[in-house]
């Protein structure tokens, strides 16, 4: 046992709560280390006795136990006694006031927090609170700036901490080391081991001629430049990469100086670890304490963790200190190469790792060379070029344009605002179109109303308090800084608008202009289209909702079509009467034969711009330079000359490696045949390669042809020059690593263009990868194509042609939603094309030399706010995730959006229904986390489907609801006809469904005799009874007053009744009491049949319940009027009956009755009726063709032994058919409980308990 440190005394001295749980937690480790757990009760006990100490034995034998004592009851019995009761918002309050202190480490300080919010008990939400106290409570002001503007995790946030303030000790260790000299990696060069004997002979003869005198030195030594001892040049031995030449390095190389543009021309690739196995380093620089803060960067790699870097724009590597690798917790690759710097010393990399790399919104990835703890984190030129801290400059600029910018501050600062207000003119008859306020993401709201007010401060919006007829959807962009730009989808306003029909300037037009001027100013106008201002109708037609209310624009808002001319129109107005001036749309262009007469026309714009409010933009000036980029061509003293992007696509294409290629080849140059001169004589040494037989080899006879067809392609004679007047077509392509496009007009190519896709983009599904290849060619081609009514795109993803049709709303896919709205300034026509005629496109696409840097990248972020959102929780979404990845049509269906539908006999190979279901729903179908979604509707996989149709039918919604409900959110094929076998066969649903639909009208026969048929029923009135009784022929009524409704007194009154008008053949009647067994006796022994009608189905004795009302109607006016009842009954039987023109006295009495109106005595003899049958035939024939007019169900037959529903108390139960009654429409059922009982069949439905489900793949229907 003395192996084992034993736990301290409890201790009751300070906090006794903290003492405790450690004591207790020391304990239970003891007992286990010591395997004391091991050991009998007893045995247990007496070892925690001992360890309790005095005083806490005293607490324990204070205690009273119950039952049998244990380790576990004892500690939890001290604890109660001691430990005083928990405050919960004591304990809260603890927590929240821990803050970290001044020089406190922050593990200290976590480790602190993680103990309080023990006492917290905020269960599953600890992880987030923590988090945010973390955030909300670090000392340092800038860590806790950096957090607050992303949404990180626990985890992140954590080693966010802890690698800043790992970044900030090796900064002090290495401010901290005296002015000694370090190495530089200011310019490496890259040495085989090939070359070390030979060097080794170098320095041999070297040491045989040294010079023992005093030495001599050289400045500048142009093989090194540098400064040494005669005869001891570093470069003496060493080979020069560039030209492979002894004694000299790159950087003095004749060769390398000829060939370089500019100062900045430095390559930055990353050596082969296969070919170089030594980086030496030439040059060193001295280390001062003091360091420029300006050269160092705060750059965040892996999104996780940030380090400042030195930027050492003379390096060509990256290089990061072994310790800042551990914590990225990344692996290392073995390196085959040494860094060595200039008189032998040696730094030996321990390898390479690739890293993300972020820098003010720039994501890339990066390659660093892991060295040990004492070099300083060093980013070299290439990354540095690549993240946006070092740019080349490419334009000497003969002023400073940084003076200019401060001495007319007003003009690049603030919000700019053309005098003009504009109005937007309407189609007429146009309807307008009202979109409703869509909901707002939570974490969005609050930055949302913030961009609202800025904006309305802005006098950018307003807000709308009345009705408006036009209200546009709204849609958020939230930029790589967090902060949101409020955008207007005016998709539908755009159908509505006429254009303005301004005239663009031509080439030919701006080129005089521009011909011979040596000096060049271009100005960019900042937010553009906010310097135009609506007036108030055209204000009201740009409104939008929000969950705020509604607000409208003042300014023009981007996205609307009649912008590119307007602004056009407005710039020519206020700057093209300036001589030297030229405008296409928002770039102004001044130029000049000398600066004083620049200096001119730059005095007079900049005076424009200050009396009309027309702001610019700082960051696209191009101030006083020799050479300038406008509408796609450069422009300087020796005249115009093609942008050299406009072919660079054409003359960067490689050789094909097949005939696959080839023939691609040859099929785009085919296309453009008819503008190249003797076209089958250049032609003829590629076609060789092609015919059958003939191998495939590519020599230098095809190599020199087709670089003579590249450079007939791309000369000025075939490009034709851009003319805004006439029609555009451009093609555009994506294959699986590269984009391309070309641009048409009259058939003759105006430019070309291709890129390789980024290692990110590559991963993209290949709809998004096609427009892709749209975005890049407009943004390529912007000066060509903003402001062009007459644009078609060709592209052979038919997919996209739809997609694009639809609103920001109806696309899911986020991606997408983001190129889209990169297009909205522009006006085309997305078409498709087959690819194996898109030949241009198509084969820029495959082939590509090599990856084009700098271009922009996707990273905003939409968010279009939609009516109903898919919420559900993580589990849940992995739970989806998964079951989708499983399912044979969904994983097919995510292949094929990932690379591209194949033909419709590939999808039917597969003999799988809803693939092919898929496939004609393939243009509405996208990929968004690894979710299929059709349309905004997440598509269900085939093992979840019976979980979201009881989620859908959890609350028992009627069939039209639920379908609704899953119209917005859910899809599969069939899956109108799941939901309706789902609610059919709910007993649920079907216990408390409504009542049937009324049957066609089954009427009772008219006998053609007087009292021959009669009806009977008992009404209530005012606490008494009365038996009616009405003839059917005659519809004569009789009415007796009964004390109650026993059978005995029923018999007796009809017996009088049948003593006066005879007995009736057929008397009708309900079961009680005309269904009793006296009553039947009566009707046995009076020689009478009787029809019962069926239960609870008062409209088989139609005619004796509509009596009843009668009576009680004249009871109820006769006792108000304290009128004569009998008297009133005399009057109805002898006035005439509706569409018969006789009373029932004519019909049963053959005469008229008198009364106490006066009447003539010829009139009161009898008249025979005998007429009147045929009318009441066709009576009752025209009533039953108006019933059954709404009767929209055939008649209902059941048989013997079926299951079936029946209405009880409201309710619908289930029985069973026992016996067809010879009834009409009547049936003798047995209920779950053996009751027998009669029912009609409007109480009766089928059971539909059983699911009967059509196969799904024939009833899968398009919605």
């Amino acid at each position: 046992m003395a192996e084992f440190n034993k736990p301290q005394e409890l201790c009751f001295d300070g906090d006794v709560i903290t003492n405790f749980r450690t004591f207790r937690d020391e304990v239970e480790i003891y007992f286990i280390a010591s395997e004391t757990n091991k050991k009998s009760n007893d045995v247990q006990v007496a070892r925690l006795l001992n360890l309790l100490g005095s005083e806490g034995r005293k607490v324990y034998n204070s205690l009273q136990f119950k039952g049998k004592r244990n380790v576990q009851n004892i500690l939890d019995a001290i604890e109660e006694a001691i430990v005083p009761e928990r405050n919960e918002v004591i304990e809260h309050f603890k927590f929240f006031k821990r803050v970290q202190k001044a020089n406190e480490r922050f593990d200290h300080w976590l480790r602190d927090l993680k103990q309080l919010i023990r006492s917290c008990e905020f269960g599953e939400v600890e992880d987030k609170i923590l988090r945010t106290q973390i955030v909300l409570g670090v000392y340092n002001k800038d860590v806790q700036e950096k957090l607050l503007r992303a949404d990180h995790c626990l985890t992140k946030t954590i080693k966010f901490i802890q690698a800043y303030e790992a970044g900030v000790h090796h900064s002090k260790e290495v401010q901290a080391q005296p002015a000694v000299e370090e190495v530089s990696l200011n310019a490496i060069s890259f040495k085989s081991r090939a070359d070390k004997g030979e060097q080794a002979k170098i320095n041999k003869t070297r040491e045989v001629g040294k010079y023992t005198g005093k030495p001599q030195f050289i400045n500048n030594c142009y093989n090194c430049g540098q400064h040494h001892e005669i005869n001891k040049c570093p470069a003496y031995g060493k080979r020069c990469i560039h030209c492979n030449r002894l004694n000299h390095f790159r950087k003095c190389c004749r060769l390398y100086k000829g060939q370089a543009k500019n100062t900045n021309d430095i390559s930055c690739e990353f050596p082969s670890e296969a070919d170089v196995q030594c980086l030496v380093v030439d040059s060193v620089s001295q280390s001062i304490t003091k360091q420029n803060n300006s050269w160092f960067k705060e750059i965040i790699l892996n999104e996780e963790k940030m380090v400042k870097f030195k930027i050492d724009s003379g390096s060509e590597i990256n290089t990061l200190p072994i310790s800042c690798v551990k914590l990225l917790e990344v692996p290392i690759a073995k390196s085959t190469f040494n860094l060595r710097a200039y008189g032998g010393f040696q730094i030996h990399p321990l390898g390479i790792v690739t890293l993300k790399c972020s820098y003010g919104g720039k994501k890339i990835s990066a390659k660093f060379v892991v060295v040990s703890n004492d070099c300083i984190p060093i980013l070299g030129l290439g990354t540095s070029q690549e993240l946006g801290i070092i740019f080349l400059v490419n334009e000497i600029e003969l002023r400073s344009k940084e003076t200019f910018v401060l001495q007319n501050k007003s003009l690049f600062t603030g919000l700019g605002c053309f005098p003009d207000k504009y109005s937007i003119k309407l189609i007429p008859g146009c309807q307008p179109v009202r979109n409703p306020a869509r909901r707002v993401p939570m974490k969005l709201r609050e930055k949302l109303k913030t961009s609202l007010n800025e904006l309305v401060s802005k006098n950018v919006i307003a807000p709308v308090d009345e009705p408006a007829e036009w209200v546009s959807n709204l849609v958020l962009v939230q930029k790589s800084d967090n902060s949101l730009r409020i955008c207007l989808d005016p998709t539908e306003l755009n159908k509505c608008i006429i254009r303005e029909n301004y005239s663009i300037p031509t080439l030919e037009d701006i080129t005089p202009q521009l011909s011979g001027k040596k000096y060049f100013c271009l100005f960019d106008l900042k937010e553009g289209f906010y310097h135009i201002t609506l007036d108030e109708e055209s204000s009201r037609l740009c409104t939008f909702s929000t969950m705020f209310g509604n607000f409208r624009f003042l300014r023009l808002p981007f996205g609307l079509s009649v912008g590119p001319e307007l602004f056009m129109k407005l710039n020519q107005k206020y700057f093209g009467d300036i001589e030297g001036v030229s405008i296409y749309f928002d770039d102004i262009l001044a130029a000049a034969d000398s600066i004083a007469e620049l200096d001119r026309i730059v005095h007079e714009i900049v005076d424009r711009a200050k009396k009309y409010n027309i702001k610019f933009n700082p960051n696209k000036l191009k101030y006083y330079v020799e050479e300038v980029k406008f509408i796609g061509f450069k422009f300087n003293k020796d005249g115009m000359s093609p942008d050299a992007d406009r072919v660079k696509a054409i003359r960067d294409l490689k050789a094909p490696a097949n005939k696959t290629e080839l023939q691609r080849v040859i099929g785009f140059i085919n296309y453009l045949r008819s503008f190249i001169p003797d076209f089958s004589e250049h032609i003829s040494p590629l076609r060789k390669l092609l015919k059958e037989g003939i191998e495939f080899k590519w020599t230098e006879m095809q190599e020199a042809a087709l670089n003579k067809l590249k450079e007939i392609i791309s000369n000025n004679t075939i490009l034709a020059n851009f003319n805004p007047n006439l029609p555009v077509v451009v093609e555009c392509d994506a294959s699986k690593d590269a984009i391309g496009f070309a641009l048409f007009q009259n058939l003759k190519p105006v430019c070309y263009g291709s890129r390789s896709l980024t290692e990110t983009e590559q991963n993209w599904a290949q709809i998004e990868k096609e427009y892709l290849s749209i975005v890049y060619a407009f943004e390529k081609m912007h000066n060509y194509l903003f402001g062009h009514n007459d644009i078609v795109v060709n592209n052979d993803h038919s997919p996209l042609v739809t997609i694009h049709k639809k609103t920001f709303d109806q696309i899911k896919n986020n991606r997408l939603k983001r190129l889209k709205l990169k297009l909205v300034n522009y006006k085309f026509k997305l078409q498709y094309k087959a690819g194996k005629k898109l030949y241009t496109a198509d084969l820029l696409s495959r082939n590509v030399v090599g990856p084009i840097l700098n271009e922009p990248e996707c990273r905003d972020v939409i968010h279009t706010l939609t009516c109903g959102e898919l919420m559900m929780s993580q589990e849940k979404a992995n739970r989806f995730t998964a079951e989708t990845a499983q399912d044979e049509c969904l994983k097919l269906v995510m292949s094929y959006y990932q690379r591209g539908w194949p033909t419709k006999n590939v999808i039917l190979s597969y003999k799988n229904g809803e693939l092919t279901h898929c496939y004609n729903l393939r243009n509405q179908l996208t990929v968004e986390d690894n979710l299929v979604f059709f349309n905004n509707r997440l598509v269900v996989p085939r093992t979840l489907r019976q979980v979201v149709l009881q989620c859908l039918h959890e609350t028992h919604l009627g069939c039209q609801k639920t379908k609704a409900k899953a119209r917005q959110l859910v899809y599969w094929p069939a899956i109108n006809s799941d939901i309706e076998n789902l609610i059919n066969t709910c007993y649920t649903c079907q216990r408390f469904s409504k009542n049937n639909l009324r049957e066609p009208l089954h009427c009772h026969d008219i006998p053609n005799i007087p009292f021959n048929k009669v009806g009977v029923d008992i009404a209530e009135y005012a606490g008494e009874n009365f038996l009616v009784l009405v003839d059917y022929f005659s519809r004569w009524i009789e009415v007796e007053r009964i004390k109650n409704k026993t059978s005995a007194e029923v018999i007796e009154k009809l017996k009088t009744i049948f003593a006066r008008w005879g007995i009736p053949s057929t008397v009708v009647g309900d079961n009680n009491p005309f269904g009793s067994f006296e009553f039947i006796e009566f009707s046995q022994q009076w020689g009478f049949d009787v029809i019962n009608s069926s239960p609870h189905y008062p409209q088989s004795n139609g005619l004796a319940e509509k009596s009843v009302g009668i009576t009680k109607k004249m009871l109820q006016k006769c006792k108000f009027d304290k009128k004569d009842f009998q008297l009133a009954l005399l009057n109805y039987r002898n006035s005439p009956i509706s569409k018969l023109d006789v009373s029932p006295a004519n019909l049963l009495q053959s005469r008229e009755l008198r009364t106490k109106l006066p009447i003539v005595r010829k009139q009161l003899s009898p008249k025979f009726c005998d007429d009147q049958h045929p009318k009441m035939l066709e009576h009752q024939r025209k009533q039953k063709l108006h019933y059954d007019k709404c009767s929209r169900v055939k008649e209902r037959v059941f048989g013997i032994g079926e299951k079936i529903l029946t209405k009880q108390n409201g309710v619908w139960v289930k029985a069973e058919v026992v016996r067809v009654l010879d009834h009409p429409r009547s049936y003798l059922l047995k209920d779950n409980r053996g009751k027998i009982y009669r029912r009609n069949v409007s109480f009766m439905k089928k059971w539909k308990g059983e699911e009967v489900r059509e196969d799904e793949n024939e009833r899968a229907e398009e919605e």
